[in-house]
């Protein structure tokens, strides 16, 4: 029930209106880097939008790394990015 409120239509970012007044989204940060933050900051990253991961354990850090590196080698492997996107994310 809290959350509901917290998303209500009339409550917009910086008062940006539904018309898509808002102003564009230059950065994004994600705490923790399981599976779902993983898998969010590659998300972002892949639409172009600047990333800052946050994890305190090294050891998670590391494997979320290596899993982001593997899935977007696999994207790239089935054409699903380009080899820009690759390297610039």
């Amino acid at each position: 029930m809290a959350l509901r409120g917290s998303f209500s239509p009339g409550s917009f970012v910086n008062g940006a209106s539904p018309s898509g007044d808002a102003p564009p989204i230059e950065r994004v940060g994600v705490v923790g880097a399981g599976l779902m933050g993983s898998g969010i900051a590659e998300c972002v990253a892949r639409s172009g939008i600047g990333v800052v991961l946050h994890e305190p354990e090294e050891s998670a850090l590391g494997l979320s790394r290596k899993r982001l590196e593997q899935s977007l080698q696999r994207a790239l492997n089935a054409e699903k990015i380009d080899l820009t996107t690759f390297e610039e994310t």
